[in-house]
């Protein structure tokens, strides 16, 4: 009785003492059949602020941003789309001069959880959104 009694508290602690932080990715993929400016900021990548433009070369992909453990402020909601906001302050794609129409944040950004406390964002850039 006495270790079945430990082992719950020892159990409830562990439970407990869990972290409620969350990690993000940013993947951009280009199937406009052309190349693709791609502009974002985020100020919680791995690599520390970043605010760089890229070319993404028609029919790829690539991974922008992996955030670092970010606290959402919010208890232990589980990752949400809606903490985009924490993630990346804009991820802007140009065709030539024409800016896309999908925005940040938007229900045209893909929102999928990978795993307890990771999700990803991914943006299909496609010739009808400039």
């Amino acid at each position: 009785m006495f270790k079945k009694l430990i082992f719950s508290i020892i159990t409830i602690l562990a439970f407990f003492s869990c972290d409620c932080t969350y990690q993000y990715g940013v993947y951009v993929r280009n199937e406009t059949g052309e190349d693709l400016k791609i502009a974002y900021k985020t100020n919680v990548d791995q690599r520390g602020e970043v605010e760089e433009t890229i070319i993404l070369p028609k029919g790829k992909n690539k991974f922008i941003i992996n955030s670092t453990d970010l606290n959402t402020g919010k208890g232990c909601p589980g990752a949400k789309a809606t903490d985009c906001k924490l993630v990346a302050d804009y991820v802007t794609a140009y065709l030539g001069d024409k800016k896309s129409k999908i925005e940040w944040c938007s229900d045209a950004v893909q929102f999928d959880k990978t795993d307890i406390q990771q999700a990803e964002f991914t943006i299909v850039y496609q010739l009808e959104d400039f």
